[in-house]
């Protein structure tokens, strides 16, 4: 079946053969964001650990123009966990969003 990835870091018109299935998302983040200090990844099921990622997709350095990039407000507690430097949502807004 096939799949579509829709974002502002792929080429438009771009086709690929990159067999994905709904755990890819999850490998994605996985690969890109947690891994550990030796570039492993943390396993997190046997499907996801086999599972292709859409990065090879994401191919542009910078959006695309014309494209908008949705931002996420930032969080008036600053205590609350999710929202420190170092936590993955941390880390996953600032690799995403710069900020």
């Amino acid at each position: 079946m096939p799949a579509f990835v829709i974002s502002p870091w792929v080429q438009p018109g771009s086709v690929s053969n990159i067999v994905l299935d709904h755990t890819s998302m999850l490998a994605t983040v996985l690969r890109r964001f947690c891994q550990g200090s030796e570039g492993t990844v943390p396993s997190f099921t046997t499907r996801t650990d086999k599972a292709n990622d859409v990065g090879p997709l994401l191919s542009s350095d910078t959006a695309l123009p014309g494209t908008q990039v949705a931002m996420i407000a930032q969080c008036p507690d600053s205590t609350n966990p999710l929202w420190q430097p170092d936590s993955f949502a941390g880390v996953l807004r600032k690799a995403l969003f710069k900020f």
